[in-house]
């Protein structure tokens, strides 16, 4: 196995032609879900390759973020074949999301423990201090490189940043063709937005997932139509709740009853989850009790909204751009400053030459990394 393998999220060309036609545009923005699209990273070889290859460094091991040039690399060079512009936006968090886990003590809870191969402590620390440092080189480097923007978050989860820049900070990629890496379901809730995809791909398969195709994708039914119900896929999964984050839902309730359900959970928004989070921010009933129901699962949902109301406050994407602007979630107002920092910044190394003589001359060790890559990403 080599670095070039620790982001193994390559599409096909095949794929990005599909897309490519399907779409009709010319202009593409890539976001990149870093640690999602590193599926190789936290497996054994990776690991052990990385701490093997420290351990003969000097200074500091950078072939994580070689990986990631890579990777952009090859796009570029797909995107000049196919003369379509491409720009990148790479997103990522460290840290414990203290928004989140004010809201949810247990959230992510587990995902801290492992035994992580067996390894010393010193071993395990060592490896996340070389991720550390990788993250540190990419933050500085790729924000130089044009059409590139790398966002690292401390202590707040990133994955709400495709939405936010898409729908907030910059609303006029909707007219473009935007392709999110990850697999991460809580992305399902960005394909509401204009030309938005998720390129989903793990060890067994590999899908384009659209507005049309993303709800029959996670409720595992081809029987109704995805597109009517999209724009209420964080409600839906605050009812039915995420094991991999950590929230329970409403008991009693899965795939396959929330297929039924779904009518009936739209007219209990009124069509809109605008009116649930009104109702958040307000402090009020989150659903509307006009009129009764016989449906004992629907009355359920009634009963169980406190759970849902904090459920949405840890998934919608919604929630974190637009109504806490007001509230006292200062970490959250600090990191979307953040972000449009970053997407502001036209600090840009205009000549592969320059990057090349900066990448000779900083404090790190990697294999050599390729004047053909570096080219590639001008």
């Amino acid at each position: 196995m080599s670095v070039e393998q620790l982001i193994n999220y390559h599409p096909k060309y095949e794929d990005l032609d599909h897309i490519v036609s399907t779409s009709c545009k010319n202009k593409f923005n890539i976001f990149i879900d870093l640690k999602g699209c590193s599926q190789s990273l936290y497996q054994e070889w990776a690991v052990r390759l990385l701490l093997e290859q420290s351990r003969k460094c000097r200074q500091v091991d950078c072939s994580y973020f070689y990986s990631l040039l890579q990777f952009i690399s090859y796009h570029m060079v797909y995107s000049k074949k196919r003369n379509i512009e491409m720009n990148f936006y790479i997103f990522l968090e460290r840290g414990e999301s203290i928004y989140h886990t004010q809201i949810l003590k247990t959230y992510k809870e587990h995902r801290k423990s492992s035994n992580f191969f067996g390894l010393d402590l010193a071993s395990r620390d060592l490896f996340f201090s070389v991720l550390g440092k990788n993250y540190e080189v990419m933050n500085k480097v790729v924000n130089k490189i044009p059409k590139c923007y790398f966002i690292c978050l401390n202590n707040m989860e990133a994955d709400f940043i495709p939405w936010y820049i898409l729908k907030y900070a910059k609303p006029q990629l909707q007219d473009e063709c935007n392709i999110i890496y990850s697999t991460d379901k809580d992305m399902l809730q960005c394909l509401n937005l204009n030309n938005t995809y998720q390129f989903y791909k793990t060890y067994q398969k590999k899908t384009v997932l659209t507005k049309s195709n993303a709800l029959n994708h996670f409720l595992k039914n081809d029987t109704f139509n995805s597109s009517e119900y999209i724009d209420l896929f964080c409600l839906i999964l605050s009812i039915m709740g995420d094991g991999s984050d950590e929230f329970g839902g409403v008991g009693g309730i899965g795939p396959v009853k929330m297929v039924e359900l779904l009518p009936d959970i739209k007219n209990l928004c009124n069509n809109s989850l605008d009116f649930l989070y009104d109702n958040i921010k307000n402090e009020t009933n989150l659903f509307s009790k006009n009129g009764g129901t016989n449906n004992k699962l629907l009355n359920k949902i009634i009963e169980k909204e406190s759970i849902i109301s904090r459920n949405l406050k840890l998934s919608s994407f919604e929630l974190l751009s637009r109504y806490l602007n007001d509230n006292m979630h200062t970490e959250v107002i600090e990191k979307k400053k953040k972000i449009q920092e970053i997407l502001d910044n036209t600090n840009k190394i205009t000549n592969w030459t320059v990057l090349h003589y900066g990448l000779n001359n900083m404090s790190m060790e990697s294999i050599n990394i390729s004047d053909q890559v570096i080219q590639n990403l001008f």
